[in-house]
């Protein structure tokens, strides 16, 4: 590894330690990155075009693991098909030895990566207070659902 690459690692886990730190989303095309994006999600892509849309993609980079990992890829359609009242949904992949896997899906809001970890990866956190915590394959969010009623109603 050359002394540059081990510098932006360093400051890659001391931005983390110091504090949630945001993953910036921004269109690349052309780029490396934009291309690995779209094959991953290729068939979000193909169901926009077959209604018409042409949706923007955003990407963001963090480390999610320990310095000898490669930092995630974070990806965000946006377009009035995929964005909703509440935002548009980003999804998280890492790359490991078969290749990307992703590891959360369909999160709204601002991503931001904590200095908490879980089983070896750094907690998510959504829109400043949603937490999603590593379970050892994927990301899995720490609020659980309110309790709902499902008997039925009486008529009475």
């Amino acid at each position: 590894m050359n002394i540059a690459r081990s510098i932006l690692a360093v400051l890659a886990l001391l931005s983390v330690a110091a504090g949630p730190a945001p993953v910036t989303m921004t269109a690349q095309a052309g780029s490396k990155l934009d291309a690995v994006a779209r094959q991953l999600v290729a068939t979000d892509l193909a169901e926009a075009n077959q209604a018409g849309d042409t949706p923007l993609l955003l990407l963001g980079t963090a480390h999610l693991g320990g310095p000898r990992d490669r930092p995630a890829l974070f990806i965000q359609l946006q377009s009035a098909r995929e964005c909703g009242s509440s935002g548009c949904s980003s999804s998280a992949y890492v790359r490991g030895p078969k290749g990307w896997r992703k590891v959360l899906d369909s999160v709204t809001g601002r991503i931001f990566v904590d200095g908490a970890m879980h089983k070896g990866m750094h907690d998510i956190i959504i829109d400043g207070h949603d937490r999603w915590v590593w379970n050892g394959s994927v990301y899995a969010d720490t609020d659980s659902a309110p309790a709902v009623n499902l008997a039925p109603r009486s008529s009475t």
